[in-house]
């Protein structure tokens, strides 16, 4: 199964109700609202959520980087992995906007 991170179009917006299936995260020096359903799911099935990004380096050249797995026992509980796996999810991708800015096309549905 593929999930995207940054397919979350709109959703920092505060006049909307996020108060199912949407929790709040720090990403960018912000709050916002992604869905939770991937670590819910994982949790369901006893799955590893195993992040992969794509960037291009700074020769240009294409990389697809399969991240540490984030798996359940690594957490205190299943509640604390649903939230916790997300944020950790999208620090990952964070950091790879930080290095690589304007490989990110998502910047205007933070603003």
């Amino acid at each position: 199964m593929t999930v995207y991170l940054d397919g979350n179009t709109g959703v920092n917006m505060k006049s909307q109700n996020f108060s199912k299936g949407f929790i709040p995260i720090n990403f960018l020096n912000q709050e916002i609202f992604v869905k939770n359903g991937i670590s819910k799911l994982s949790v369901l099935l006893n799955a590893k959520i195993i992040p992969v990004i794509s960037y291009r380096n700074k020769e240009e050249n294409s990389i697809i980087e399969f991240c540490k797995e984030i798996s359940i026992d690594s957490y205190s509980n299943k509640n604390d992995f649903i939230f916790k796996a997300i944020q950790d999810s999208y620090k990952i991708l964070e950091t790879k906007i930080h290095e690589f800015p304007t490989q990110w096309t998502s910047w205007i549905t933070l603003f």
